[in-house]
């Protein structure tokens, strides 16, 4: 299963990782690094992981992410609501709801995701635009 969006210099144990098979006794840094990546995630789950050129900062209302650039879509829960709308590994996250992610409001659009929003998302593969709808889920345990 994939956590959720993360930076690139945060580096979360991937399923498949010794890690993640060793569990927080063996790691107790890794469950401390989860509980941080959630409190930083759009409440609304995508079934993604991203790699970005990203900042993001704690606020009173939730976390707000800023965007230097698209970015890339590492791995997708088969799961998740991005699998059942197309969205593959590779591709870029260009924009959600019509508003690229690189600008103030698609940055907050994507800050804002809540579980159950209908959303639209452009993803760019081999260098075509493509629009996705999906409803967001409600992040797995």
């Amino acid at each position: 299963m994939v956590v959720g969006s993360r930076c690139p210099e945060t580096s979360l144990p991937s399923p498949a990782s010794e890690e993640a098979e060793a569990g927080p006794s063996a790691h107790p840094e890794s469950s401390d690094l989860a509980g941080a990546m959630e409190a930083i995630l759009p409440r609304g789950w995508l079934g993604l992981g991203l790699s970005c050129h990203c900042t993001v900062q704690a606020q009173r209302e939730g976390p707000r992410w800023t965007f230097y650039e698209p970015p890339r879509i590492e791995a997708i829960d088969g799961e998740g609501p991005a699998a059942a709308s197309g969205v593959r590994p590779g591709d870029l996250l260009v924009a959600v709801d019509g508003h690229p992610l690189t600008d103030e409001a698609g940055a907050a659009a994507f800050s804002s995701l809540r579980p159950g929003q209908r959303v639209r998302l452009t993803v760019r593969r081999d260098g075509v635009d493509r629009k996705v709808e999906l409803v967001t889920g409600e992040r797995p345990e």
